[in-house]
């Protein structure tokens, strides 16, 4: 999934690079997206693996 995300953020930074208008802008969003939805996936992955154990009395 996180590789999917980085092949098309990266496609769609390539894409807004080549073109002009509309399809510029529309690029740009959709990386947007695409770089806040790793950096969400990147968080709960992090939150997850915290994993805290009681001490023992």
């Amino acid at each position: 999934m996180k590789l999917a995300l980085i092949a098309f953020a990266l496609l769609q930074i390539a894409i807004a690079t080549q073109t002009e208008g509309l399809y510029r802008a529309l690029a740009e969003l959709a990386g947007f997206i695409a770089v806040i939805a790793l950096v969400v996936l990147y968080r709960k992955e992090k939150k997850s693996k915290l994993v805290i154990e009681p001490e023992e009395l």
